[in-house]
């Protein structure tokens, strides 16, 4: 778990590394760029997507998801994520008053 912390603290990461400490293959990193759903310039990829991935690996393994629906989970927990950190933002806006 201290490698996740790591890559996540770091601004970019390799495939390579993701692989390794996500749980999914290499290519199947490599197919979600393609669908669009994990976003990499230069085989580097977010650091802070890693703990999405390692999710997102759990329930491919446990559901037996293919790729695309894999692509569809992950943009599903982005936008979790997203929407979670907008009520943390407004939950301190709202706390201020």
């Amino acid at each position: 778990m201290d490698d996740i912390v790591w890559l996540e603290a770091q601004s970019r990461v390799t495939i390579v590394e993701v692989a390794r400490h996500s749980g999914l293959p290499e290519a199947t990193l490599r197919e979600l760029v393609e669908f669009g759903a994990l976003a990499a310039e230069d085989d580097m990829i977010s650091g802070s997507c890693v703990a999405r991935l390692r999710v997102a690996g759990r329930l491919a393994g446990d559901f037996e998801l293919d790729t695309s629906a894999l692509a569809l989970v992950l943009r599903y927990l982005e936008r979790i994520e997203a929407l979670e950190a907008e009520v943390r933002a407004l939950k301190a806006v709202g706390g201020r008053r």
